[in-house]
């Protein structure tokens, strides 16, 4: 068994496992929202003590995911900075949710003196940004704009339902009219400049609400947030399938609106309405924007 230990050992640092190269920094808007975390890597000055630069090395990178953090989007053009300098407990919040980053590795090296220490610091799950930022930037009035709950007219029900309007179902993106259920959404953007952030909604084109954080269970909204991102329709669909759901379908964006709110036509809103009265998928944030 000790031999075994070894070996494995010896194999996890010829694939670089343990190397701090391998540690991807993980700031950029897009992927952090797509891995649910950021993630950088601290690199201390050279010249020092082990304890000194690993010291030194987390407290680079802490300072590192405060600055990424404070460009995070909540929705529009407000982000983390304007929201936390706009109210002091929203500030506060926000440092202490910083406390929650964790160490993801971290290396001396003493031929040069000087460390690097990998640090994440995760948007979802317990105490994560929808846990704990969320909820104080909403009770401060930071939010957006409320706008009334979409409410389809019976005879866009009633072609929802029967399957008269065209869903696109298919990866080649061909429009095809069925009545079969549908247990999940993706939202193709892929032609317009979109940005993943804490609050995307989907609108009408009279700019009523279909998805928004308020139409997500609570528990769902903490560990996943306003559904997923990613630039690759299968992609979306492994996505969409580890979540639960088995048949999504695709709804073409009409356009962006302030870079966060997604239009959609009526009849696609329709269709959404009636799948989720069959399915939920609104509640279990089954959505998935896909980007360019």
């Amino acid at each position: 068994m000790k031999r075994f230990f070894i070996v494995l050992v010896i194999l996890l640092l010829q694939c670089g496992v343990l190397r701090a190269e391998d540690w991807p920094n993980v700031t950029d808007p897009f992927k952090v929202f797509e891995a649910g975390y950021i993630q950088v890597v601290g690199k201390s000055a050279s010249g020092q003590k082990e304890y000194g630069a690993m010291r030194s090395a987390k407290t680079l990178a802490e300072r590192d995911i405060l600055e990424v953090l404070e460009g995070i989007t909540i929705y529009g053009q407000t982000k983390v900075r304007d929201a936390m300098l706009a109210s002091d407990e929203i500030q506060a919040t926000v440092k202490g949710f910083l406390r929650g980053a964790v160490e993801c590795g971290s290396e001396f090296f003493p031929g040069q003196g000087y460390a690097k220490v990998c640090m994440r610091l995760y948007l979802r799950g317990k105490d994560g940004l929808y846990d704990r930022v969320l909820p104080t930037v909403e009770d401060k009035g930071l939010k957006p704009i409320p706008k009334p709950v979409f409410d389809p007219s019976p005879k866009l029900i009633h072609q929802a339902a029967s399957g008269s309007i065209p869903v696109v179902v298919d990866e080649s993106g061909a429009p095809v009219a069925k009545t079969r259920s549908y247990d999940g959404i993706i939202v193709d953007v892929k032609d317009y400049q979109f940005k993943p952030a804490v609050v995307n909604r989907i609108l009408t084109d009279k700019q009523e609400v279909v998805f928004e954080p308020a139409r997500v269970i609570s528990q769902v909204l903490i560990e996943r947030g306003c559904g997923g991102f990613t630039t690759d329709m299968k992609k979306a669909r492994a996505l969409l399938e580890s979540w639960g759901s088995k048949s999504p379908m695709t709804v073409k964006s009409k356009q962006v609106i302030d870079l966060t709110d997604v239009e959609v036509s009526p009849e696609d809103a329709a269709v959404i309405y009636v799948q989720d009265e069959k399915n939920n998928i609104l509640a279990q944030a089954r959505v998935v924007f896909v980007l360019k």
